[in-house]
C-alpha cells in the first residue's frame, strides 16, 4: 500500500472511471466478506481438513489482491489537473478501506502470537478445562473519504452539465435538460455502499 505504482495511465472520463471503480470495489468488498466468513466457519469446525482451510485462506487473499490491483490503478490515473481531485478521493476511499482490513490482519496476528495478551486485552479469563473464545470481528464502516467523493461529484456534474448547456445555448439556442447522471449510484453507495445487508465479518 505504501510503494506507489512507478506509471500513469491517462484517464479522459473521470466520471466514468469513479463510477466504475465504485462498482468494483463494492463487488470486491462484497466477495472478500463472504470469504472470510467461510475461512470462520472452516477454522471453527473441529474436523475441517487443514488443507480446506489453506485454500479458504488462498482464496480471501485473491479478493483482497484484487482490491489491491484496482487501487494500484487509481493510483495510476491521470486525469489532469482540473480532474485530479476526484481521482485523489477516490484513492481515498480505497485507502480507507483497505485500511480497515489491515487493522482486522494486524489484530488477527497479534491474538496468534499472543493468545494470552489478546484474553487480556479484551478482558477475558481463561477457566481451566473451560474454551474461551476470542471475538475477532471485522466491522466496516464506511470511510469518510466517501462523503467528500459524493460532494466533488455533484459539484463536477453541475460544472459539466453548465458547459454542455453554454455550448448547445451557443450552437442552437435551445437549452439542455439535465438528466439523472449516475449520481443515484454513488447515493445508493454512500449508506452501506458497499455491505449489502451485512458488513459484519465474523472470524
Amino acid at each position: 500500500m505504501q510503494s506507489r505504482p512507478n506509471r500513469s495511465e491517462r484517464v479522459t472520463d473521470i466520471l466514468s472511471f469513479v463510477q466504475n471503480h465504485l462498482e468494483q470495489i463494492g463487488a470486491n468488498v462484497g466477495q472478500f466478506t463472504d470469504e472470510l466468513n467461510q475461512l470462520g466457519r472452516l477454522v471453527a469446525a473441529a474436523d475441517t481438513p487443514e488443507n480446506a482451510v489453506h485454500r479458504g485462506g488462498a482464496r480471501m487473499e485473491i479478493r483482497l489482491e484484487r482490491l489491491l490491483d484496482d487501487y494500484d490503478e487509481v493510483r495510476r490515473a491521470n486525469p489532469g489537473i482540473a480532474e485530479s481531485e476526484g481521482s485523489r478521493l477516490l484513492e481515498n476511499v480505497y485507502r480507507d478501506t483497505l485500511l480497515q482490513i489491515q487493522g482486522w490482519l494486524d489484530d488477527l496476528i497479534e491474538c496468534l502470537n499472543d493468545p494470552m495478551g489478546a484474553l487480556e486485552k479484551r478482558g477475558l479469563v481463561l477457566e481451566e478445562g473451560k474454551r474461551v473464545p476470542i471475538p475477532l470481528d471485522l466491522d466496516f464502516e464506511s470511510p469518510p473519504s466517501m462523503k467528500d467523493l459524493e460532494r466533488w461529484a455533484v459539484e463536477r456534474e453541475d460544472t459539466l452539465i453548465e458547459e454542455e448547456k453554454a455550448k448547445l445555448i451557443e450552437a442552437s439556442g435551445r437549452n439542455s435538460r439535465r438528466g439523472t447522471g449516475w449520481l443515484g449510484l454513488l447515493a445508493a453507495f454512500g449508506l452501506g455502499w458497499w455491505l449489502g445487508d451485512d458488513g459484519d465479518c465474523d472470524f
